[in-house]
């Protein structure tokens, strides 16, 4: 609709496909949502923010289209409680996907989050759920390509850079099924510079081509306790029903 009332796409999406197009049961991210979704990250440089689903506990569980490749998958963690504010909501789909990536890719507070109610013009009401998780992040990522304009026009930066200042869940820097990178957080995102907490966060991006490529040069301090790296990009959608969604892996 953009292209065709002539107004610029929007550079985030926020996702939340409900029970449709497809619960999940292994999927590979090559059904037909998830490759349309790959198209406009890849085509149009928008950032899709989606929903991982509420099928949990269960592994393999992450909906269409937060299955694919080029989307950010959102789980949902516990907002509320003494001693599990943090931990991982028992419904918040897990990964992997069928080909074996990492979903979702990080996770944020969904669990009875206050929000304008469908059916009334005025009213609120509290709800649960990965759909009330994504918004968390697509917010935040809003903010902080008004922040950096750097970040616009380049998802698989956002993407990159909010993996990477994910909190780990207790501590635990490492690939998840459950908590992907961690939980968001805006403050530690939004300072992307040395201070007086001692993190320093740098970026880079570029393309990669079967005759070239990119590389970067990281200085590490002295006494360095901990340097977390991540690496992601956008890639044209695979071929329908193949196995594996990523072509260049």
């Amino acid at each position: 609709h953009a292209g065709q009332c002539g107004l610029p796409a929007p550079r985030i999406v926020n996702y939340s496909g409900g029970p449709a197009p497809l619960p999940g049961e292994a999927l590979t991210g090559t059904d037909s949502t998830s490759r349309k979704l790959d198209f406009h990250v890849w085509n149009d440089r928008q950032l899709y923010v989606v929903a991982a689903g509420n099928e949990g506990p269960a592994i393999r569980t992450v909906r269409s289209p937060g299955v694919a490749k080029n989307a950010l998958t959102v789980g949902m963690v516990q907002d509320f409680g003494y001693r599990t504010i943090g931990d991982i909501a028992d419904r918040s789909s897990r990964g992997p996907t069928a080909d074996g990536r990492m979903k979702p890719n990080v996770v944020a507070p969904g669990m009875w989050v206050w929000s304008a109610f469908p059916s009334h013009p005025t009213a609120y009401a509290q709800d649960f759920g990965t759909s009330m998780a994504t918004p968390h992040v697509s917010g935040l990522a809003a903010t902080l390509m008004q922040h950096y304009p750097s970040l616009q026009f380049n998802p698989a930066l956002v993407r990159a850079h909010l993996m990477a200042t994910a909190m780990g869940h207790d501590g635990v820097h490492a690939k998840s099924h459950v908590y992907g990178l961690g939980r968001t957080s805006a403050y530690v995102a939004h300072w992307t510079h040395l201070n007086n907490h001692g993190w320093d966060t740098f970026w880079s991006s570029g393309h990669v081509t079967s005759q070239g490529f990119q590389f970067r040069d990281i200085t590490v301090p002295a006494g360095t306790q901990r340097m977390i790296v991540v690496l992601t990009w956008d890639e044209p959608p695979a071929s329908p029903g193949l196995t594996r969604a990523v072509t260049y892996d």
